[in-house]
C-alpha cells in the first residue's frame, strides 16, 4: 500500500489533519504522541532525555526532537497492507523520508500559524519565546528543503475538509 508523510512547521494543523484523515477511516500516527517513536534527545550524547531544565535557549540549542527512524519503519512495516499517513515534524526527518511514496507540506502564513500556536491547548510547544524563535530561525530554511525534495505542497488556511481532500485528491 501506499506510505505517506505530512509534515510542516508547528502551528499548520499536522495533528488537525491527522485526526481528519483517522475520522475517515485511515491509519494515520502523529509523531507527537504516538507511543516512543519520537522523544528529546541529547544531540552531543544521542541519549533520550525527560524533561526540559535550565535555560530554554539554552536547552533548545542543545537537544532535538528526535524521530526513531528503526520504530518508524517497524510501524510502516506492521501497516503494510494499508494506506499509511505519519503526520509529524522532526530534526531529524531527512533521514526517513525516503520510507515514503509521497511528502505533503503543510503551509500556511506565518501569522496564522503563529496565531494558532498561542490559540491552541492541546500541545504546548512554540509558546516559550525561545522556542518561538526556534520555529520562525527555521521554518523557511525547512519548508524550501522539502519542497526541493519534491513534497506536495497543501496550504492549510482553507476548512479542513478542504484541506483533507487536498491530500486525499494528491495521493
Amino acid at each position: 500500500m501506499k506510505r505517506y508523510y505530512i509534515t510542516g512547521t508547528q502551528g499548520t494543523g499536522k495533528t488537525t489533519i491527522a485526526r481528519e484523515l483517522q475520522r475517515r477511516g485511515f491509519f494515520v500516527a502523529d509523531t507527537d504522541t504516538f507511543p516512543d517513536l519520537c522523544y528529546w534527545r541529547n544531540k552531543a550524547t544521542g541519549h533520550k532525555v525527560s524533561g526540559k531544565t535550565g535555560d530554554r535557549k539554552q536547552w533548545l540549542e542543545a537537544h532535538e526532537w528526535y524521530c526513531d527512524p528503526t520504530k518508524l519503519k517497524q510501524l510502516l512495516d506492521e501497516h503494510a497492507h494499508e494506506v499509511v499517513f505519519i503526520a509529524g515534524i522532526s530534526e531529524n526527518q531527512l533521514e526517513y523520508l525516503d520510507l515514503f511514496d509521497k511528502i505533503f507540506l503543510l503551509q500556511c502564513r506565518e501569522q496564522t500559524f503563529l496565531r494558532r500556536i498561542d490559540e491552541r491547548t492541546d500541545h504546548h510547544f512554540g509558546k516559550d519565546q525561545a522556542e518561538r524563535e526556534k520555529i520562525l530561525s527555521l521554518y523557511k530554511n525547512f519548508e524550501n528543503t522539502l519542497l526541493l525534495r519534491g513534497a506536495i505542497c497543501i496550504h492549510t488556511e482553507n476548512p479542513i475538509e478542504v484541506v483533507a481532500e487536498n491530500i486525499i485528491e494528491s495521493m
